[in-house]
């Protein structure tokens, strides 16, 4: 397995583990504390700063698509379409109408309304998202194909065009649900299209940019938490300061979530190459979009009245309820899986257990191997030593005595 799939596959089990514990927090705000408590505060600050996951999970996609069509001289997009709604449409569907089924009908928005904005159940409009993103990333990234702009340009393009749909929809008001299209997230789409045409480029951007990175990002993150905390609190939203606060709160949450998406990019790499974890994180991050689809249904389950008082009685039941969502979800997952349901439920199937770990130990060895096997000259890895380098004696040498008498 190449360490930079090995990568992605990481940084899919952090998100996915981010996803879980974010909706979890949410749920033990309401039944595991009081509010207004210090743990309450904990829990909802937490759920707060665990808020980066669709546009992670968005500028991820959209940089793994670029950078495998970036490869291709010929592009066929009706293919590409196709593998798209068959990775993300029909599961997206399918679990539609499984949780249009368990809530007992439709919203009173209407069926048509309910799939393009994805409230069939509130995790969903994140597939719909996706499914737009298929739709907008073509023209995306021909033009950053065929323009080539730089990485500051890139930058400048994207702010622009994500304020700009910002703006414009405050005055005009043609999305319902913002939050629920593509276009909210047009700014970390947009990068990760770049990258992907430049993935080669990754590294040496990281050096010259991290600290600007993380300026950006720990600023974006403040003024984010700041507005979520005077909701929290019921300030008056529309009064001044606050009005200008929450107008720019989206912004500074998409700008913190891209920046910790960027971040969770190298921390995976270092993962990839060093963490023992790396087989058990890229396993869960194998299985991201079965957790995702189907965790809300546990999350449901653990609210009764007999789980909620054993949980209550344990030390830290957020954490304790993290757990068994988690591993509720996973026995299910693992379950349709070996029960042959994995294709009609989630559009694929998942590596088996420990194939991470197999493919993982593959590469250790042979990288082992590699490493003693002796460097030619003219190699990376030549090295001369006394041994490499042929040498002449300054004097002649005596002449040797003969064995045979």
């Amino acid at each position: 397995m190449e360490r930079r799939e090995l990568t992605f596959d990481i940084l899919k089990g952090f998100a996915i583990l981010e996803v879980i514990s974010h909706h979890t927090l949410g749920l033990a705000a309401r039944r595991y504390v009081e509010e207004g408590s210090f743990g309450w505060w904990l829990i909802l600050l937490l759920n707060r700063t665990l808020h980066f996951a669709v546009p992670t999970f968005l500028l991820v996609s959209a940089l793994l698509l670029a950078r495998s069509l970036a490869k291709k001289d010929q592009l066929d997009w009706a293919y590409f379409l196709k593998r798209r709604f068959w990775r993300t449409g029909y599961p997206y569907l399918v679990w539609t109408a499984i949780y249009l089924a368990l809530r007992g009908g439709v919203p009173e928005i209407g069926l048509g309304a309910t799939l393009v904005w994805g409230k069939g159940h509130y995790h969903l409009y994140f597939l719909a998202v996706l499914l737009e993103v298929s739709l907008l990333f073509p023209l995306i990234f021909l033009a950053i194909r065929r323009w080539r702009p730089s990485l500051p340009l890139t930058l400048a393009v994207a702010t622009g065009v994500q304020v700009g749909v910002y703006v414009s929809n405050y005055y005009l008001r043609y999305l319902p649900y913002p939050g629920s299209s593509a276009l909210f997230y047009l700014f970390p789409v947009i990068l990760g299209v770049w990258l992907g045409v430049h993935w080669e480029d990754w590294r040496p951007v990281w050096v010259r940019y991290r600290y600007r990175l993380v300026q950006w990002g720990t600023a974006a993150f403040g003024l984010y938490m700041i507005a979520e905390v005077c909701l929290l609190v019921r300030v008056p939203v529309g009064e001044f300061p606050y009005f200008w606060l929450f107008r720019i709160g989206p912004a500074a949450l998409l700008l913190y979530a891209t920046a910790a998406g960027l971040l969770l990019i190298r921390v995976s790499e270092d993962v990839a190459e060093h963490s023992r974890m790396r087989a058990v994180l890229a396993q869960v991050g194998d299985r991201s979009l079965g957790l995702f689809l189907i965790h809300p249904l546990f999350l449901y389950l653990i609210q009764g009245p007999k789980v909620t008082a054993f949980l209550n009685r344990l030390p830290i039941p957020a954490l304790w309820a993290i757990a068994l969502v988690f591993l509720l979800s996973w026995i299910a997952v693992e379950a349709t899986q070996r029960a042959g349901l994995s294709r009609w439920l989630y559009g694929r199937e998942f590596l088996p257990l420990g194939a991470y770990s197999r493919r993982v130990a593959t590469v250790r060895g042979m990288r082992r191997r590699r490493s003693t096997l002796p460097a030619r000259p003219g190699t990376p890895r030549f090295h001369p030593t006394a041994a490499s380098v042929t040498t002449r004696s300054p004097l002649p040498l005596p002449p040797q005595p003969s064995s045979r008498k």
